[in-house]
């Protein structure tokens, strides 16, 4: 990797140095280039030093937020396997099970994006994914009515506006999401992200009306009327 020193940039517009690493970066990290030419080796290093591990906490966070949802569908019965993938152990308080389904998972994965042109669709499409899950249940709160029950905190009534903002928000990014990257696109530039995401839609509800349905037995009332009647109690 070769990078210019700093000094060779100075004079030179925020502007200018951004238009420039942005249209020829020299080790394939817009960002990283920047920031070096910018600060010199020793803050890079030093600022990189830092967000890594903040970047490893965030990734471990969201890897059990998504784990916990795998084991909240698996308690409902719309997972294979449910009452083992639903096991949360009783010490450690957590859905090892769906965790371990989720690491393998992540792990081929990131096998798979090991090529080129596979990572950018990979990369692309958990963003896309990710928001899909975020705008349904928001869509479904504008709606809800006297259904919707509130946590201990709340948006109030900022709460609609609000969550319309969000979806209108995510389904411009979901769009932008899954163009292409240039206007002269080709088939190994093409973004496949819209065909993969309803590909798996497609997938999903031919395994739910094959299988899902004899299983699935919809959300567990019991559990949510527990979980509201603690933080009824929290509040007061």
């Amino acid at each position: 990797m070769t990078l210019r020193p700093p000094q060779q940039m100075r004079g030179m517009s925020l502007k200018i140095r951004l238009k420039a690493f942005m249209l020829t970066p020299s080790s394939g990290y817009p960002l990283m280039n920047l920031i070096y030419e910018h600060w010199g080796h020793a803050p890079t290093s030093a600022y990189f030093l830092f967000i890594t591990p903040v970047g490893f906490i965030g990734g471990s966070g969201t890897l059990l937020t998504y784990a916990s949802q795998i084991a909240a569908f698996a308690r409902d019965g719309g997972f294979p396997w449910h009452e083992r993938v639903a096991y949360v152990h009783p010490r450690l308080n957590l859905p090892i099970y769906s965790l371990a389904i989720l690491g393998i998972g992540t792990f081929l994965v990131l096998i798979i994006a090991l090529s080129p042109a596979a990572s950018s669709i990979i990369y692309s499409l958990s963003v896309v994914t990710s928001l899909v899950t975020f705008i349904v249940p928001i869509f479904f709160r504008i709606f809800a009515g006297d259904r919707w029950v509130p946590g201990p905190w709340n948006l109030g009534r900022w709460s609609i506006p609000i969550h319309i903002a969000a979806v209108v928000t995510q389904v411009y990014l979901i769009i932008m999401e899954c163009f292409p990257t240039a206007r002269a696109w080709t088939v190994e530039t093409f973004n496949y992200n819209f065909a993969l995401t309803l590909g798996a839609m497609l997938i999903s509800c031919g395994l739910y009306c094959s299988v899902g349905r004899r299983n699935f037995k919809g959300l567990d009332h019991e559990a949510l009327e527990a979980w509201r009647r603690h933080h009824a109690a929290y509040a007061e």
